[in-house]
């Protein structure tokens, strides 16, 4: 969505830039829960070729997404930006740009912050599902509110299997331990999706149907227990993007105060 058709906050000076790696997997209700926390977007994609931006500074915070490209193959030749993706990323690391990564997104975020992406010793993980908080996930100022073990939507087959530096870790799961983690304190990477709408969700099974199947998988089971949680994900999650959005604007105001300060003196 152009900036210009995006719904802005009275008082929004920037707007929030949403990364969109792969066009299967657009943002759906992140740009619904944007706008209805009051805060204006811009969409970027670089698989239509749009290029990512080096400088961060017109930007609230940075939301990126999933996609179908592998993280950690420096070849990929679907993946012709995933330099730009981690240096873009590594920018937000440092100058503490608040950033929230689904999915291949928070892979890159862990690569970028000096993690390990590898693929998933246990096979694909898919469907429905649940993960659980950490202890260090009830200090976190975004992770705060969420249930003990709110419900996602898992489509992935390689993991984070090792942290970066001085990563917390917010939530694990039952398959693969790093679900959720925090780099400084403004980035955070979830390695399952909340955004989809349950059309697009079914649609991937749809796509590796015959697959799945052939491995065993009960495609229209899964399908229909996605949709059915669908439902109720947006009262966990639309609260969840909100704070993502007081929390960008808590550190605009901070960066503001700092800048003004260095003026007077």
């Amino acid at each position: 969505m152009p900036i210009s058709d995006a719904a802005t906050a009275p008082d929004a000076d920037k707007p929030f830039i949403i990364v969109e790696h792969d066009a299967s997997n657009p943002p759906e209700r992140l740009a619904d829960w944007l706008s209805a926390a009051g805060a204006s977007y811009v969409v970027v994609k670089p698989h239509a070729g749009e290029p990512l931006p080096t400088d961060l500074s017109p930007y609230a915070g940075i939301l990126m997404l999933g996609g179908q490209q592998v993280a950690q193959r420096v070849d990929d030749e679907h993946f012709p930006w995933r330099q730009a993706s981690l240096d873009m990323l590594r920018t937000a690391i440092s100058q503490k740009v608040p950033t929230l990564a689904v999915c291949l997104g928070s892979q890159l975020l862990a690569i970028a912050g000096g993690g390990t992406v590898e693929r998933g010793d246990q096979g694909k993980e898919l469907g429905h599902g649940l993960v659980a908080r950490r202890d260090a996930s009830y200090q976190d100022p975004l992770f705060i509110d969420l249930p003990m073990t709110p419900d996602v939507m898992q489509f992935h087959g390689d993991v984070v299997t090792v942290l970066p530096p001085g990563a917390t870790l917010l939530a694990t799961g039952a398959v693969y331990q790093n679900q959720a983690f925090r780099i400084g304190d403004n980035a955070w990477g979830m390695q399952f999706h909340i955004e989809t709408e349950p059309q697009t969700y079914a649609e991937w099974f749809e796509v590796g149907r015959d697959r799945l199947e052939q491995k065993g998988y009960d495609v229209d089971g899964m399908i229909e227990r996605a949709v059915r949680y669908h439902e109720d994900m947006p009262g966990v999650w639309a609260p969840f993007i909100a704070k993502f959005v007081d929390i960008a604007a808590k550190a605009s105001r901070e960066v503001g105060s700092h800048a003004a300060a260095e003026d007077d003196r």
